[in-house]
């Protein structure tokens, strides 16, 4: 059973990213006048950052899963 449970916690870490993420870059918009400043290249930018922490969240938490797995392994 402590296994699921690891896997649980796991699973929602980089879901819990991701969200802040997602609000970080919202807000970001939200409160920019992107047009004013850069005009279109602003929306490139944006989606370039988005795409760049959504893989990083991605590959934190592959790390984590296969580290707290191999923590679980070695307990049994």
């Amino acid at each position: 059973m402590y296994a699921g449970r690891t896997r649980l916690r796991v699973a929602l870490r980089p879901r819990f990213f991701f969200n802040i993420g997602k609000l970080a870059i919202g807000w970001y918009i939200g409160s920019q006048g992107l047009d004013s400043t850069y005009g279109a290249a602003a929306s490139v930018v944006v989606l370039l950052i988005w795409v760049y922490n959504s893989a990083q969240i991605v590959l934190f938490g592959a790390e984590l899963t296969h580290v707290l797995g191999s923590d679980t392994r070695h307990q049994a």
